[in-house]
């Protein structure tokens, strides 16, 4: 009587973090069974996973979107069967590690670009098993890389002691920082899941606000749904977007925001569909990217990155009492009053988030989809922006151009143009520089060696001496080998691959350091992803081929090189290599 009612069940991952608790005196046995905790706590983690993934995939017949519109429609024609409506929804952005919630976590940190400029530092930090938290808990004879549970948690100790320091303290000023989740599957990484542990923090907070035209809102309903319901009910029409009109209809000190400010002062309640007073945290607000191809969705987010307190869809398109008949025509309209050049704006914003490799398709879709009165303007006023991945090359200015403005005509010509459209011709391009086949080789061999990592050499101990001996006699005696060097975090396999790339580079040799992810490919000496290296597809199948032509500088450049050094190969999948 009068006792609190349990719950008669827990979750897996409540379950197998229970099971996987450091007990007092080491009484625990799974905690100690040397490797076979590794391969446990994968297997734990994998089930837990693909329970996730079984509830989107068995609900794929019940769970289904569409436009607000639409629904409207098919009501109007008499179809109420939510079954007979929409799409059905394959993986949300709400999937912890799926493609579409790293792009939006890439976003939201390219957000804090914007406003708090570009970083200062780039923070990584990396677990020590040597560290003297780890080795105090091991039993006799205990590897600390058996133990991923012990490893985790004296990490997240640290991490945690490390965003205080940043954070409260502010030993290195004001921070604004973005926490680099892990891409493949761990032991330490699946008992980091399984402790339910954060995977990404942001400070400060960033907000991702709807945008769509009038009715145009995605909604997800179960297909048993009585469609004309969701009509009668003005609840479901509802967004932040619709609810940001409201806000200012009946509150004027909002009208003097913009709608990505709105966040920093209000909150969203998902509940309710309403915008609240904040009183705490600090948030900053960001309006989803469009595609200018996507044309009056475009333009309606040109407008409200740019027009205060606007009370309905309609009212942003009214200009100094004129009432346009498209976004598309108010955001001229304010651009000409303004001397804002809509295009300007959009490589503006792109610049700050975009790779130059990505600038230069965003610049050629605008020249096709968008028709600039002046391409030439926006050509010279963006070139640095555009060619900002060739500045590190010792390329002429001119063979610069020559290269981005050749790879702008490629991607132009996939859409059925070429740079004589648009009157960038005449500019200096020459094909031998867009189709130098030497051009890799001469990367590489322009790389600069490092006198320290030359004299490294002397500090390898026994082991990485083994290695350094065993892999240099292949090369330079000219024949084939394979090898895989083995060994936990902090053992100094980095150490070991920038020895072995500085002896064989000094001697006049070719030696090709890639990685697989690109923070361990920027630690090797003229690393590069093996993805960007070999041409190897993003998303792999069975039977893909690397994008490689047999008459290409890279094919070139891989029969000559004499070493290949590809760091971190495992996490990669198989069919990579």
């Amino acid at each position: 009587m009068g006792m609190k009612k349990k719950r008669n069940s827990i979750s897996c991952r409540e379950y197998y973090s229970y099971k996987l608790q450091i007990r007092s005196l080491n009484d625990s046995m799974i905690l100690h069974i040397g490797r076979l905790l590794r391969q446990f706590v994968v297997d734990m983690y994998v089930k837990l996973e693909t329970s996730r993934l079984d509830y989107f995939r068995k609900n794929q017949t019940e769970i289904r979107a569409e436009l607000y519109q639409g629904i409207m429609d098919s009501v109007d024609v008499g179809e109420t069967r939510g079954i007979k409506v929409g799409r059905r929804i394959i993986l949300p952005s709400t999937f912890i590690g799926g493609p579409r919630d790293m792009r939006r976590r890439y976003m939201d940190a390219m957000t804090l670009v914007q406003i708090f400029g570009k970083p200062d530092i780039f923070l990584t930090m990396t677990c020590n098993p040597n560290w003297i938290e780890i080795k105090q808990e091991l039993i006799k004879n205990e590897e600390a890389q058996n133990r991923p549970d012990l490893v985790s948690r004296v990490f997240r100790a640290k991490l945690e002691e490390l965003k205080k320091d940043l954070f409260k303290d502010e030993i290195c000023g004001p921070v604004a920082a973005h926490v680099h989740s892990a891409r493949w599957i761990s032991p330490p990484e699946a008992m980091w899941r399984i402790y339910g542990f954060s995977l990404n923090e942001m400070h400060p907070h960033v907000m991702t606000l709807q945008i769509h035209l009038e009715n145009k809102q995605m909604m997800s309903f179960k297909n048993s749904v009585n469609l004309q319901s969701i009509v009668n009910n003005d609840f479901f029409a509802k967004t932040m977007l619709t609810e940001y009109f409201v806000m200012n209809r009946v509150n004027v000190n909002s009208r003097q925001l913009l709608y990505r400010e709105f966040p920093a002062h209000y909150v969203w309640s998902s509940q309710f569909k309403t915008w609240n007073i904040r009183k705490r945290c600090d948030v900053v607000g960001r309006i989803v990217n469009v595609n200018p191809f996507d044309h009056e969705r475009y333009y309606l987010r040109l407008l409200l990155n740019h027009v205060r307190g606007a009370t309905s869809f309609d009212d942003l398109k009214c200009v100094n009492g004129v009432q346009c008949l498209s976004y598309r025509d108010a955001a001229l309209l304010h651009g000409r009053l303004e001397s804002d050049n809509s295009f300007e704006l959009c490589l503006e914003e792109a610049f700050l988030y975009q790779m130059p490799y990505s600038l230069r398709r965003l610049f050629a879709t605008l020249l096709v989809y968008c028709s600039p009165s002046n391409p030439r303007d926006l050509w010279i006023k963006y070139e640095k922006a555009l060619s900002d991945d060739f500045k590190y090359l010792n390329y002429s200015d001119r063979v610069k151009r020559s290269k981005v403005l050749g790879h702008i005509n490629i991607i132009l010509e996939s859409m059925g143009k070429t740079l004589a459209d648009y009157d960038l011709l005449e500019f200096d391009i020459d094909d031998n520089d867009i189709h130098d086949d030497n051009r890799e080789i001469s990367e590489e061999l322009s790389i600069v060696i490092n006198d320290d990592d030359i004299a490294c050499a002397q500090s390898l101990n026994i082991e990485q001496k083994y290695a350094y001996d065993q892999i240099l006699d292949k090369v330079f005696s000219k024949v084939p080998g394979l090898f895989f060097i083995d060994g936990p975090g902090g053992s100094g396999k980095t150490f070991l691959y920038k020895t072995i790339l500085a002896a064989v580079r000094s001697k006049g040799l070719i030696a090709l350091a890639t990685a697989s992810s690109g923070v361990a490919a920027s630690i090797l000496p003229g690393g590069r992803t093996a993805h960007s290296r070999f041409k190897i597809p993003l998303v792999m199948e069975e039977h893909n081929t690397c994008h490689v032509s047999k008459q290409s500088g890279l094919v070139k450049l891989m029969k000559d090189a004499s070493l290949i050094v590809w760091d971190e190969a495992p996490m990669v999948e198989k069919e990579a290599i």
